[in-house]
């Protein structure tokens, strides 16, 4: 087998004798590269900033799939580049249970790969530029879509990879992170197209090795175009080894059989050495004006494209930063906010050995904090009261008794349970599991006035926010309130799996040092990947946003860093500043802008605090939320009628024509 056929069989099919390991890897190359471009820009370590590479990500993904022929292919394709997205995006969830993440991670495939099915039968049905043009539509309305769902896995979204790109992505006050989504897919959209334009302006483009990744044939028995055939002593080398021909068939030597694989490997490292360009030829092919020009056009447009592309956030960014520089926020309009982040061991904080220590550890570091400076909120995180407040009336009149002593509002996550009298009342999911209670994980504002009254304080299960958008398969299982037998399919963290759901949003109101009444609403952990449900406890009078979680699940992983760059969009898109407070993970605070500030160390039990500022200023995300998907999938619907008409229309007329020649003949 001579060097050329190397390069040229691996696109009409060969056996494993004729090194097809090697096709396999070259045909799916783009697709390998396409899943890492994306899953790695995502947000990490605040050390690492890869999240440019989504603008670029499908490009070598697009340009492969237009080869692809038969739909199967096209989905496999597809599939195995949304895997390594899965496998690379969420590594970090390894850390709290590797087999059900690994199943999370061909779940997750799935759900990449779904926008490709329509973009598929429209190529087809169409053209492909019609497709390419469509996908940044049918890739938003298909994120929204997929995270109205119950078990939505809510941070597969292309537009929270820009999370960290605060002075960019400003425009997600008007857009929501849909619109990054958008911009994203068509920036990629519009390069591919750049790049098949220049491919059509030349003539005799050089046969590389990232070219044949794009599935560019090269005719057979063709030499490839300015490229010079260099020759290795290989083969003689092997065959010298025991004095045998290492490529022969035949002999009694085992050296034969030995060598062959040998050679044939030693072809494959020094792939990229079988051909060199002479520096005759480099100079003869570089100095072709029609190539020169090609090239130069492909530059232009690529430039005008980004230009085009980025310009409008930047200034729309740069608009918003000097307005909110122009305007002076005075003490009235900003209150002083302790976080404490205890640290405490989240799969041991539940248990009857460690539920005090977790108590009186959160009470310590509040004490200490207050005693150096004065606040007008406390706020402690997810499940920092490890037990059901409202139904233990020791633990309750302990805590409501510190929080008069310190006489500053408390805001906890919290255990809530609530009991049926009567068991036919109980939900399906209750009675298959024969509990007469459902657990809730909430948080609550504790004041110094509801306090003072100890046991008898008037604040009820109903004064109670019950976290409404629950972990699929963690907190609950999607659909098992239909069927219960789905139960069994729980992941189960230290914090259980059998949380009931809140209906409706809370926003709780409390009155600072200057006896003003604030209104704060509080996210519980997942909710914070869900817009619209944050919007609307804007809507609802929120002055200013607290995040309460717990992230000591993941471990040392760079999964607390990425949540914490989600929940700057938050802010972004609800104009409101945020105090971020976590068991352990990021605690921090975030103005309406998506800056954050007095970040506390990671994995150390300590307190921070600052200034927040409030606003009763209303978005046009806040006004207006999810728009922008909805048009999208209001399009998507119009285009599809469209093509059904087009089609019935198309087999009226075949019909007739036939009919006419029937008459005819």
């Amino acid at each position: 087998m001579n060097s050329r056929h190397l390069l040229i069989t691996h696109y009409e099919g060969i056996s494993m004798e004729r090194l097809n390991y090697r096709a396999i890897s070259q045909r799916h190359l783009p697709y390998l590269v396409s899943g890492l471009l994306y899953g790695l820009s995502w947000p990490s370590y605040p050390y690492v900033w890869l999240e440019l590479l989504a603008w670029v990500w499908m490009v070598p993904l697009l340009l492969a799939l237009k080869s692809v022929k038969s739909f199967p292919q096209f989905l496999v394709n597809v599939y195995l580049a949304t895997l390594i997205v899965s496998a690379v995006g969420m590594s970090w969830l390894i850390a709290s249970s590797l087999l059900g993440v690994i199943l999370l991670f061909f779940v997750g495939a799935i759900v990449f790969t779904v926008p490709f099915i329509p973009f598929y039968f429209l190529w087809k049905a169409t053209s492909w530029r019609l497709a390419l043009y469509s996908s940044p539509i049918i890739w938003t309305a298909w994120e929204w879509l997929y995270q109205q769902t119950e078990g939505s896995w809510a941070w597969l979204a292309m537009g929270v990879t820009q999370s960290n790109f605060y002075w960019m992505v400003q425009y997600a006050d008007i857009t929501g992170v849909w619109g990054i989504t958008f911009w994203l897919v068509l920036f990629n959209v519009l390069v591919v197209m750049a790049i098949e334009d220049y491919r059509l302006r030349i003539a005799n483009e050089p046969f590389d090795v990232l070219r044949s990744t794009f599935y560019v044939n090269l005719p057979p028995n063709t030499e490839p175009v300015g490229f010079k055939k260099k020759r290795f002593p290989f083969s003689a080398a092997l065959s010298g080894l025991g004095g045998v021909n290492a490529t022969s068939t035949q002999g009694s030597s085992p050296w034969a059989t030995l060598l062959r694989p040998l050679r044939g490997l030693c072809k494959e490292i020094l792939f990229l050495n079988l051909y060199r360009r002479s520096n005759v030829e480099r100079r003869t092919h570089y100095a072709s004006p029609d190539q020169q020009s090609a090239r130069m056009f492909l530059i232009g447009r690529l430039a005008i494209i980004t230009a085009l592309m980025l310009l409008p956030p930047l200034a729309y960014s740069a608009y918003v930063f000097m307005k909110a520089n122009g305007t002076v926020a005075g003490d009235s309009d900003e209150i002083s906010v302790v976080m404490v982040q205890p640290n405490i061991d989240p799969w041991t904080k539940l248990d009857n050995k460690h539920r005090a220590r977790a108590l009186t550890d959160a009470i310590a570091l509040t004490g200490s904090a207050l005693a150096r400076q004065k606040a007008d909120l406390i706020i402690w995180p997810e499940t920092a009261v490890p037990y059901p407040l409202l139904q233990n009336d020791v633990v309750k009149e302990f805590v409501y008794k510190t929080v008069s002593q310190w006489n500053v509002p408390l805001l906890t996550g919290v255990l809530d349970i609530h009991h049926y009298s009567d068991p036919q009342q109980r939900p399906l999911l209750l009675q298959y599991q024969q509990r007469d209670h459902e657990i809730f994980n909430a948080a609550v504002l504790l004041t110094p006035e509801s306090s003072s009254q100890g046991k008898k304080s008037s604040v009820k299960s109903s004064d109670v926010y019950h976290k409404q958008m629950l972990m699929p398969f963690v907190e609950r299982v999607p659909f098992s309130d239909r069927f219960p037998w789905l139960s069994h399919l729980a992941v189960h963290f230290g914090a259980g799996s059998d949380y009931s759901p809140g209906n409706h949003p809370t926003v709780f109101s409390f009155n600072d040092r200057q006896g003003r009444e604030v209104k704060v609403a509080a996210m519980i952990c997942y909710e914070q990947l869900f817009p619209a449900k944050v919007a609307e406890f804007v809507r609802g009078g929120a002055e200013v946003l607290a995040l309460i979680t717990n992230e000591g699940w993941w471990s040392k992983t760079h999964g607390a860093y990425q949540l914490a760059a989600f929940t700057r969009l938050r802010s972004i898109e609800t104009r409101r500043a945020m105090a971020r407070c976590a068991n352990t993970g990021v605690s921090l605070y975030i103005d309406e802008l998506g800056r954050t500030y007095n970040e506390a160390r990671w994995w150390e039990g300590t307190t921070m605090s600052g200034r927040v500022k409030l606003s009763r200023a209303m978005s046009l995300y806040v006004r207006y939320p999810d728009y922008l998907p909805k048009a999208c999938l209001w399009l998507l619907y119009g285009l599809g009628a469209a093509l059904v008409i087009r089609r019935v229309r198309q087999s009226r007329f075949a019909r007739s024509s036939s009919n006419e020649v029937a008459e005819m003949s």
